[in-house]
Order: structure tokens, then C-alpha cells, then sequence
């Protein structure tokens, strides 16, 4: 190397760097789900966590509501968090980690969503989700012995 090459390196140390920081920048992006819910979501506030096998995922939007029914927005950290033809289902619950908080706990059902029913769907009472989900199996196995009602 040259003596005048010496006062390149600094500049090329800081173009790698940049390629680096952009390069490695999150390519996933937020997004927003709206979980419907047919009972009222009443303590549940902007900022309340929602959680999948333990794990945040995203955070309550201010509900609000449309047709008779709490509409819940959330936004997902991760868009592909879940599939595109599942439904998710939602219970609202205190929130073991954030005393006087609420929160959302999502579990993904094997079941894609039935035609005009909202894919992503909420309820207030554990009983009321295992029913759904009990519903949903029995209906899928009922199907898979060749029964269409």
C-alpha cells in the first residue's frame, strides 16, 4: 500500500459497516389482524400484550365496536407469524406477567375458517373457546367419514 491509501480504510470500514446494518435490519414488517369478539371486552386497553406459546406477539389496539360486536385491532410484530388459511382463536385473560392488566392468548386451530366467519375470533370465557374448538373437531371429524351435514 501506497502512504496516501492509508485514509481510505476509515471510509470503507464505515461503507461495510452500513451495508451490514441495513443488510441485517428486519424484513419482516408489522401488521394489523382484527379479532372479533361477540362478548365484551371490557378491561382490555391499548397496549395489552398478546401472547403465543408464552411469547409476545403483538400488542391490543383500542377496541371498538362494529355490528354488535367488540372488534379488538392487534398488531403483530411478525406478518407470517401465522399461516394464511387458519383461524386463530383468542381468549382474553389477566395478564400473569402485568398485575391489573389484561391480555390475549392466542391458539392456532387446525381448522381453516369456516366461510363467512371471521378468521380471527375472540372469546371471554375458556369454556366457550374448548367449545368452539370441541365443535370444530367433532364437525371436521363428522366430515371426514363422508357425512356433509
Amino acid at each position: 500500500m501506497h502512504k496516501t491509501d492509508f485514509h481510505k480504510i476509515p471510509v470503507v470500514v464505515l461503507v461495510c459497516a452500513f451495508i451490514l446494518l441495513v443488510g441485517c435490519a428486519p424484513l419482516r414488517k408489522a401488521s394489523t389482524i382484527n379479532v372479533e369478539f361477540q362478548d365484551s371486552v371490557q378491561g382490555l386497553h391499548k397496549g395489552d400484550q398478546v401472547y403465543l406459546l408464552g411469547l409476545v406477539i403483538g400488542e391490543a389496539e383500542n377496541p371498538f365496536a362494529l355490528n354488535n360486536r367488540a372488534i379488538v385491532p392487534v398488531v403483530l410484530q411478525d406478518t407470517h407469524v401465522f399461516d394464511q388459511t387458519s383461524q386463530v382463536l383468542f381468549l382474553l385473560v389477566p395478564d400473569q406477567g402485568r398485575p391489573g392488566r389484561q391480555c390475549l392468548v392466542a391458539y392456532l386451530d387446525q381448522l381453516p375458517a369456516e366461510p363467512g366467519q371471521p378468521r380471527f375470533r375472540g372469546f371471554t370465557s375458556r369454556v366457550k373457546l374448548n367449545l368452539q374448538m370441541g365443535s370444530e373437531s367433532i364437525g371436521s371429524w363428522w366430515k371426514s367419514l363422508g357425512n356433509t351435514q
